[in-house]
């Protein structure tokens, strides 16, 4: 749960796929400053109580997996609920503030 709230949250909504695409360069992608910085923001809400480097690579290549999937997953409701439609987020709900645009 916290994974797909620090992904909506921190991810621009201009990125369309979460890894850059080797056939198709030209998609936008969640770079991997972002993607750091998320992982950041996960060490400073829980704990690993464990030096052992190795594990905690194993606990952030999963957690990068989650996020991807709710990236994925939050891309696909945007796209159903507003672009299949024709539609334009109402920036004044709270659920879409931070998709207004500047």
């Amino acid at each position: 749960m916290h994974c797909g709230y620090l992904v909506r949250d921190r991810t621009p909504v201009s990125a369309c796929e979460w890894r850059q695409q080797k056939d198709n360069p030209n998609i936008s992608f969640v770079s991997d400053r972002d993607k750091e910085l998320i992982w950041l923001d996960i060490l400073q809400h829980f704990t690993l109580n464990t030096q052992d480097e190795a594990l905690k690579e194993k606990v952030k290549i999963w957690a990068m997996q989650k996020m991807a999937k709710q990236f994925q997953a939050w891309k696909k409701k945007l796209y159903k609920t507003f672009v299949a439609h024709d539609r334009t987020p109402d920036f004044t709900n709270k659920a879409y503030i931070k998709l207004r645009p500047f």
